[in-house]
């Protein structure tokens, strides 16, 4: 029982629930918007979580962005997603 009440545990479960917050965000307005906003050749970057790079270039794919790429930082882990407006 106290293993619930670790601080890792405490940290990975705020964890998760700040990566659903930013997916809904990024699915409802900020990827959306911003292709409606961008002009042909336009690029969103958009910093990610270290684990969120298949569901943000995924996002970025269904909402219509091409060149989408996912960038690595030094330490090898998702860091950065963009992608076009064509």
């Amino acid at each position: 029982m106290s293993e619930i009440w670790s601080r890792t545990s405490k940290t990975q479960r705020w964890l998760q629930v700040e990566i659903a917050i930013c997916e809904a965000f990024a699915r409802k307005r900020l990827i959306p918007q911003a292709y409606s906003k961008l002009t042909q050749g336009g690029m969103l970057l958009v910093e990610i979580g270290e684990d969120q790079g298949a569901s943000v270039t995924a996002l970025y794919n269904e909402h219509g962005f091409s060149n989408v790429m996912l960038y690595k930082d030094l330490s090898g882990h998702d860091r950065i997603v963009s992608g076009v407006r064509l």
